[in-house]
């Protein structure tokens, strides 16, 4: 109990009498923190960017309906779900169905695309944004379709519903955006595009969000995701940031070398009052202890709330690489690697004789 109280007293004294100082040595190891987290990141994104080939369109997700019965009223609110959940990596959703019209089949494409994706047309031919999320009633067609030439018209109808003509498609069928599709339209398949390389568990969730939506099989072009790192890889990052650490802390022994320099006299006045060398060594570890963890989770904090937000903006794939387990090997490497620098630094000084210290 004596020695945390003197320890406590150490710091508060250091804190209040050497304000300027104390203030750099922390705002220092603050520093060094966020930065490991972050280098800790942005090394396994580039390893696992470099390890990974994928679409520069993204990954597309499939789902085959045919063998089920879905309306496009009960599609639309799936879809706009989707969407929101996906947030930034939703890049658009097409899908496929017809309506059934005295025994024939009329079929349709629909389209919706997120907010990266879609540039309006300035030539005035295809279709707006706005018109693209909204149910404004426009249309793309073939130049010809079900035997019929459209390529003079100014409105089709399709199942009953007069839409105007904005533009042509490459479809054998009109494209119409999702939310104008009438609601009786029998969808058979749903392409959805989203933005990005994903890790394995990424995949997984999506796949098993859409197959709660669907109820049925889900396919993907690149069906096995990434493996985040390979157990060698996430070892070179252990050591990589070990590395990191140890150039960051160098700051550090030095100015706590400087500063236990300046408590000889405390040092000696311990020791004559009997205070043995472990013991003083025990208070000084402990104040070096508290000080880098406070400051260890003052980084994670402001890591976590300021700097991790502009990584994720950058690249979606950052949340797939921090989580509790990344942040706690973080703060103990940090904590523990610095006490041993640190504590090695002041060894010397206080393994000392009283005459040496004097003398010194």
């Amino acid at each position: 109990m004596k020695t945390i109280f003197i320890t406590f007293k150490n710091l508060i004294y250091t804190a209040m009498k050497r304000t300027l100082f104390f203030s750099l040595l922390c705002i220092g190891q603050i520093i060094s923190i966020c930065v490991v987290i972050a280098a800790v990141g942005v090394f396994e994104l580039w390893m696992a960017e470099k390890d990974f080939v994928t679409d520069e369109n993204g990954s597309v997700f499939w789902v085959s309906l045919e063998n089920k019965e879905v309306q496009l009223s009960e599609c639309k609110k799936i879809m706009t779900e989707l969407k929101e959940w996906l947030g930034e990596d939703f890049r658009e959703i097409s899908i496929n169905g017809y309506v059934e019209n005295n025994g024939e089949y009329e079929w349709v494409h629909g389209y919706m695309p997120g907010s990266n994706e879609y540039v309006d047309n300035d030539s005035n031919d295809g279709f707006t944004y706005n018109q693209l999320q909204s149910d404004e009633k426009v249309i793309l067609i073939p130049l010809s379709i079900y035997g019929y030439d459209v390529k003079d018209e100014k409105y089709y109808d399709y199942a009953g519903i007069k839409y105007k003509i904005v533009g042509r498609c490459n479809y054998n069928s009109p494209l119409i955006p999702i939310y104008a599709m009438p609601d009786e339209v029998k969808v058979q398949t749903v392409q959805l595009r989203v933005l990005g390389i994903m890790s394995k568990q990424r995949v997984n969730e999506i796949i098993s969000k859409i197959h709660k939506y669907f109820g049925t099989d889900v396919y993907i072009d690149n069906e096995k995701g990434i493996d985040l790192i390979k157990l060698q890889s996430k070892n070179t990052i252990y050591y990589g940031m070990i590395m990191i650490i140890v150039i960051l802390m160098l700051n550090s022994v030095v100015c706590y070398y400087y500063l236990f320099g300046l408590r000889k006299n405390w040092m000696i006045v311990s020791r004559i009052n009997g205070c043995s060398v472990l013991n003083i060594l025990k208070i000084c570890l402990m104040e070096i202890f508290i000080e880098v963890a406070g400051c260890a989770f003052i980084g994670i904090g402001i890591f976590n709330k300021i700097i991790y937000p502009i990584m994720l903006m950058s690249n979606s794939f950052y949340r797939e690489i921090y989580g509790v387990k990344e942040y706690v090997i973080a703060i103990s490497a940090f904590m523990i690697i610095s006490v041993i620098m640190i504590g090695a630094s002041i060894i010397s000084t206080n393994t000392k004789s009283i005459v040496e210290l004097k003398k010194n």
